[in-house]
Parts: C-alpha cells; structure tokens; sequence
C-alpha cells in the first residue's frame, strides 16, 4: 500500500488536478513573497498587520490540517472492493463543502481588509495588482515554455500510469474520454490573469459587489465539483473493467509514480533549504561589511 498526497481521492488519478474551490480566495498562491507584493507600499498600522498575520496563520492551520485528512490509497481500496463508489463520492463532497466553507470565509476576510484600506492605500493596492499581475504573466510565459519543453521529452501522466498495460480499444476510448476531460479543465485552469485577481481587483475598484462575487464564487464551486464527479465516474468505470493483472500493473505503476514524487519532493526540499542557506550567508557578509 501507499500513501498519497491531501485529498487524492481523486488528484493522482486525474493527473495532478488537486479537488479545490476556485482560487480567487488566495491571496498569497506563492507565499509571503506574493503577499509582500500585493501590500507593498501601503503603510499598512499595525493593526492592519496584525490582521494579515492572523490570516497567514489560519490558512497556514487549515493546509497543515488538510495533509492529515482525506482518504488515501482510494484506488488501491477500490480496486480490492474496500471502498464503493458511493462512498468516494461522499468523501469528495464532504472534503469540498469544508474547503468551500474555508475559501468563503477567507475570501470573506480579504474583502473586510479592503474595505479598512483609505483612499491612498487603496489606490496602491490596485496599482500592486497591476504590477503583480505583469509579473506572472511574464512568469507565465517561462513556465510555459518549460512545460513544452517537458511534455515533448517526457510521457504524460495517463501513459506513465497504464504503462506496459495492454488496454483493449474500450478501454483505450475511456483513457481518451478521460484525457480530454482533463485537458478542459487544465484550459480553465490556465487562464489569465489568474481570476484571485480579477475578484480582489474587481472588488477594491468597486466595479463588483461581494454579494456579486460570492455568488458567482458559489456556482463556480459547484461546477468544479460536478466536473471533479463526472471525471471521478470515468475513472471508475475504467477501474472496474480492467482485469486481474491490469489491476496489478496499475496498483505498481501507481507505486512508482509515489516514490518518484516523493524523491523530487525531497530534492525540492533540499534546493529550497541549500539557496535559503545561501541566502543567509550573503545577508550576514554584507552585514558584517557594513
């Protein structure tokens, strides 16, 4: 057995799809760093930073709180009859109505720090926007072009999971159906500028009211996890139609693919602490210099 990253339920299988509401409720999706930027300049007192810190650390609990939940080795579990289909669809309900409820009530936050914003400070924070989203998109383009670079060199997720599985035509229609599934929600996904910034802009410029954001935040919640069962469905029913030792091959297939993660998560890990040292090192010589 093997386990799996928060909520893979149905992310592993869908190829690195993670059961999210829409992510207008983030405020900082790369870190402090992102929200240094979004509140550069603003003269925030020190209540308003009070707040931010407050914000930054429930989001921080509610992440760390999420790796300890949702189901793990799902697929292995249905494949030995320990789990039903209905009580996966269960699971991914009950895991999107509390991340939905999170994001609201977050989103909720973000919109009371804004309405606290003066004039001078409001008007910074929308030209932060403007800078922050020129940013990304110029990140954007980078990371594009790296991931063509990959996907021309290396097998897509699906082929890496049935890999050395000899799928009958049935079987090969449903990878298919299943891919382009996949490939309509990575469009949505890959839209820009990234929508966390429409709404944040859209509400501090007053062009949009909350009531008006918060129900569209609602309906796009609800499509997303309507898409998150149609695709869960087609997976399941490929699942269920594959023999004993396609089963086999998927379950070891699945493995590596586990441990592979693992390892680049822990060179990650390990690049990410070595240019922090780095980092720290050069602050503390040009300190001693001055």
């Amino acid at each position: 057995m093997f386990g799996m990253k928060k909520y893979l339920l149905i992310t592993l299988a869908l190829g690195g799809l993670s059961l999210t509401t829409v992510g207008i409720a983030n405020a900082r999706p790369h870190g402090s760093h992102m929200q240094k930027m979004l509140f550069k300049d603003l003269d925030l007192s020190e209540e308003q930073r009070a707040e931010l810190k407050e914000m930054r650390q429930r989001k921080k609990e509610y992440r760390k709180d999420g790796k300890k939940e949702g189901r793990k080795d799902w697929m292995v579990e249905f494949i030995n009859g320990d789990l039903s289909r209905n009580s996966l669809h269960d699971d991914m309900d009950q895991n999107f109505e509390k991340m939905h409820a999170f994001h609201k009530e977050n989103l909720s936050e973000m919109f009371d720090f804004i309405d606290a914003l003066e004039g001078e400070q409001r008007a910074q924070f929308l030209e932060n926007i403007d800078d922050l989203k020129e940013k990304m998109k110029q990140k954007r383009s980078r990371a594009d072009e790296r991931r063509e670079k990959r996907e021309r060199t290396k097998s897509s997720f699906i082929e890496k999971l049935f890999s050395d599985i000899q799928l009958t035509s049935k079987q090969k229609r449903q990878v298919e159906n299943i891919r382009e599934m996949q490939m309509e929600r990575k469009g949505d996904r890959k839209a820009f500028p990234p929508k966390r910034f429409v709404v944040l802009e859209e509400y501090a410029s007053g062009s949009q009211s909350r009531t008006q954001i918060l129900r569209d935040f609602n309906r796009a919640g609800q499509r997303k996890i309507q898409h998150k069962h149609e695709v869960t469905d087609l997976w399941l029913n490929l699942i269920s139609s594959l023999d004993e030792e396609q089963k086999d091959q998927l379950v070891h297939n699945q493995e590596e693919l586990r441990e592979k993660r693992k390892n680049r998560k822990e060179k990650r890990k390990a690049r990410k602490k070595e240019r922090r040292e780095r980092k720290e090192r050069l602050d503390s010589e040009r300190d001693s210099r001055e």
